[in-house]
C-alpha cells in the first residue's frame, strides 16, 4: 500500500570518517554512509528525515551538526537531534545555545550506549 501523506523517517544516521571521528566504526561500517545510501532505500518515495547524532567524538558535536546541515537538501534532512553533554549540568547551557543557533537542530540527546553505569 502506498503512503497517502508525507513520509518521515524520524531516526537516520550519516557519517564520514574522513570528516569526523567515530570510535565505534569498524569492519563493514568503517566507510562513509550518506545521502546516496538513502536513495537506494526510498523505493521511489519522497522521504523526509530527522538525523540523530551518530556518536562522533564529543568535541565534534557542533561540527557534526554543521556538516549534516550541508547534506540537508540532498538527503532531505528536515531536523537534527544533536549530541549534547547533558551530564555536565548547568555548564551544558552554552552547548545547547550554540546548537540552537543551527536552524535544523530540533533537539539534543546524550547517548549512553556503550558506557558503563559508573561512567554515567
Amino acid at each position: 500500500m502506498m503512503p497517502t501523506g508525507p513520509v518521515l523517517d524520524s531516526h537516520v544516521h550519516v557519517w564520514d570518517p574522513a570528516i569526523l571521528d567515530y570510535a565505534w566504526l569498524s569492519g563493514d561500517l568503517d566507510r562513509r554512509d550518506g545521502p546516496a545510501e538513502f536513495a537506494a532505500d526510498d523505493g521511489g518515495e519522497s522521504v523526509d528525515r530527522v538525523f540523530v547524532q551518530a556518536d562522533c567524538a564529543p568535541e565534534q558535536s557542533l561540527a557534526e551538526a554543521d556538516w549534516v546541515t550541508t547534506l540537508a537538501e540532498e538527503a532531505r534532512i528536515v531536523g537534527i537531534v544533536a549530541a549534547a553533554p547533558l551530564e555536565a549540568g548547568a555548564s551544558v547551557v552554552s552547548d545547547v545555545r550554540a546548537l540552537a543557533e543551527r536552524g535544523l537542530v530540533i533537539g539534543v540527546r546524550r547517548l549512553l550506549q556503550g558506557e558503563s553505569r559508573a561512567s554515567r
